[in-house]
């Protein structure tokens, strides 16, 4: 069931001068630090991080690598990301829907009869600002629990409430719930940024998942948005460079289509000859040895990967170092299993 008495975005969609301009705004109100490098903006992908992403995800750039680590020095970074068409990188894209057909009939049966049951058992919604500030941070503590990972952000009542202020005060951003007896089952916060609908962040409570409230949720969004003949398509982000399975196989069900792109990856000068060495992989593999350091490892292996593929001039040294890296991600994979 959807309920459309209130909405805090007007019909019409936002115009803005240029991609990014839009989420650059919410994500500094967010606290994000952000900054406009080679015509372009980046932001640092949490607060008080020194790793940089560009804005908007689904545009391919192609920046000098001046360009670069001028925006590293600048920002006190020490890591930037960003999808190119044109660079070496690792195999990556961004998570996009763009079919002007979207509907249940698309999506596989299965898929189909969890929507349906989502949305019957759901209200969706538009969130108010004290039910996003008291329960929304209910959720966000629930989810990242079941996920393992807590951020700041999401889980301080200081910081939550200023990412609560930022969506009501920039133009474009939204949020929308699933409800189950008036109880907020799931909330997805998104932002309109020169013709695209971007699905930001999604949270959810664990005892009422049996009502498929993020299926619902996560349909009526993208319908919506496709409906509307200014929204360009709709994108849920970048496939994070390390990720399991069940997470890429739901995206995938629910219609959205990876949009391929190479993740470049640029570190600082400083550390530079130290993370495209070829020994930086196998050092970070052997301190992952080690059950407390696993985790960072493979996020420092994947850094250094992605940083060494870009700095490579020969083709075949790229080919080389793809395929050993497509390999041992094959290996852990099969050795993960089924989740």
């Amino acid at each position: 069931m959807v309920d459309m008495d209130q909405t805090t975005l007007p019909t019409a969609g936002v115009s803005v001068a240029r991609p990014g301009d839009r989420l650059a705004e919410l994500l500094e109100r967010r606290g994000r630090r952000v900054f406009e490098a080679a015509g372009l903006w980046w932001a640092n992908v949490d607060i008080d991080s020194r790793y940089f992403t560009s804005l908007p995800d689904q545009v391919a750039i192609d920046p000098s690598r001046g360009e670069v680590h001028e925006l590293l020095r600048r920002a006190k970074g020490l890591v930037v990301r960003y999808p190119s068409n044109q660079q070496r990188g690792l195999p990556c894209g961004a998570y996009v829907v763009q079919d002007r057909g979207y509907c249940l009939a698309k999506l596989q049966k299965r898929t189909r009869n969890f929507v349906r049951r989502g949305l019957e058992n759901c209200v969706i919604r538009p969130v108010e600002r004290a039910e996003l500030l008291v329960q929304g941070l209910e959720l966000n503590l629930d989810t990242m629990a079941r996920h393992g990972r807590m951020r700041s952000e999401f889980g301080e009542l200081k910081t939550w409430a200023r990412t609560v202020e930022a969506i009501y005060r920039t133009p474009g951003s939204e949020c929308w719930g699933a409800f189950v007896d008036d109880r907020l089952a799931s909330y997805v916060m998104s932002c309109r940024d020169s013709g695209w609908e971007h699905l930001l962040i999604q949270m959810s409570r664990t005892e009422l998942l049996k009502s498929y409230p993020n299926h619902a949720i996560d349909y009526f969004l993208i319908e919506r948005a496709m409906a509307m003949p200014e929204v360009e398509g709709v994108c849920l982000g970048s496939l994070p460079l390390r990720q399991g399975e069940g997470l890429h196989n739901y995206k995938l069900r629910m219609g959205y289509e990876v949009m391929p792109q190479g993740a470049v990856v640029v570190v600082h000068g400083l550390l530079e000859p130290l993370a495209t060495s070829s020994l930086a992989g196998p050092i970070v593999r052997q301190a992952g040895r080690w059950a407390q350091l696993a985790g960072l490892a493979e996020r420092l292996e994947i850094l250094a990967v992605g940083a060494r593929m870009s700095s490579l001039e020969d083709d075949r040294s790229v080919a080389r170092e793809l395929a050993a890296w497509t390999q041992r991600r094959g290996a852990v994979a099969e050795g993960e299993g089924d989740a």
